[in-house]
């Protein structure tokens, strides 16, 4: 079961689903940290306007805290990572979500493990006024490795 939280930050509303946002951020670091887990293995998918290969979902593999593989999901070949450059670990996915929040977005959904605390889905929609800027994260498959 996953927390979920959507935010939509308008002009003149309150700034309370986005400090909500950062509070359920907090406590999915909390949940990360108690788990106590440092070599993992998950699927990300990035969803945007960029190239196909950037759409593809990769296997990452983390060991220690550092990433250790990146491949296609569909093949097992290494992958390219560049759009996924530091999002690879589950502590660069929270600080990507904690700079979103900071530059408050118009539209942000984020959904977080509600055992581990790692980032299942996050969307995001910087402006509404403009095009193709939006983008999301998906984590699946999520493995805590030995």
């Amino acid at each position: 079961m996953a927390a979920v939280l959507l935010v939509a930050a308008v002009a003149g509303c309150s700034d309370s689903p986005l400090e909500q946002a950062a509070d359920d951020l907090e406590a999915a670091r909390e949940r990360w940290l108690a788990s106590g887990a440092s070599s993992y293995r998950y699927n990300v998918r990035l969803s945007c306007f960029c190239g196909p290969e950037a759409l593809r979902a990769v296997t990452v593999t983390v060991a220690n805290g550092v990433t250790v593989s990146a491949l296609y999901a569909d093949s097992g070949t290494v992958a390219d990572t560049t759009q996924l450059r530091g999002l690879l670990t589950v502590e660069q996915l929270f600080a990507r979500v904690a700079e979103t929040i900071e530059g408050r977005p118009d539209e942000l959904a984020v959904q977080f493990d509600a055992t581990l605390g790692y980032l299942t889905s996050f969307q995001v929609d910087q402006d509404f006024a403009m095009a193709d800027e939006e983008y999301s994260i998906t984590v699946t498959e999520f493995q805590p490795q030995p």
